[in-house]
């Protein structure tokens, strides 16, 4: 009897069905607790561990495309700040006067080789006239015009 399985008999109005062993049953009953015990910790693994480090990392990688965005911006306006400071000095000193483009085209002229990013800028005079410097095939064109 030892060797015999334990078996369920059930009764049913006076006749005894047969009734599958208790080792089956057990055995579904622990795969179905150990299957769900893996998706608890496998949903508690994610909510609590894996969503908060990739929001962790990705305010990480926002705040250092911010950064890099900041100073690449901050650099183009401290450069073209420094340049205009500098053509501004040689303007106060006299090195050149409104009254002769070509004078102020030739100070200017390193300033626009050496920038791409400048497609054309205008300097403005006192007589309402102005200076127009525009990129075109062949370098740089220079016209006086009144707006």
């Amino acid at each position: 009897m030892a060797n015999q399985d334990l078996r369920i008999v059930v009764q049913r109005q006076g006749t005894a069905m047969k009734v599958r062993p208790i080792r089956n049953d057990l055995f579904q009953m622990i795969a179905f607790a150990f299957s769900l015990a893996i998706l608890v910790f496998s949903f508690a693994v994610y909510q609590f561990i894996v969503l908060p480090d990739a929001e962790r990392q990705a305010d990480i990688e926002l705040s250092l495309k911010t950064a890099d965005i900041k100073h690449t911006v901050q650099d183009f306006f401290s450069e073209t700040e420094q340049r205009l400071r500098l053509l501004r000095s040689y303007a106060s000193q006299g090195f050149f006067t409104n009254d002769d483009p070509d004078e102020f085209f030739k100070f200017a002229m390193p300033l626009l080789k050496h920038n791409p990013d400048y497609q054309f800028f205008r300097i403005a005079r006192e007589d309402s006239h102005e200076l127009f410097f525009e990129r075109n095939g062949d370098g740089w064109a220079l016209r006086l015009t009144f707006p």
